[in-house]
């Protein structure tokens, strides 16, 4: 169980840089419907209460 085998874990692309690209991390998107939401930053190794496995 981590964040990368999760539904809300997704790709986030950060840091751009005219000319030279930006960096690819991961981000969850379990709060991005709520009223005042937010996607949050993670790495692939973290795992919170609201994990929820994909189906494979």
């Amino acid at each position: 169980m981590n964040c990368k085998s999760c539904i809300y874990c997704r790709e986030l692309k950060k840091d751009f840089i005219q000319g030279k690209g930006f960096t690819i991390t991961n981000c969850c998107i379990a709060l991005a419907n709520e009223k005042d939401g937010f996607v949050l930053e993670v790495t692939a190794r973290e795992f919170c209460e609201m994990y929820r496995e994909k189906d494979i």
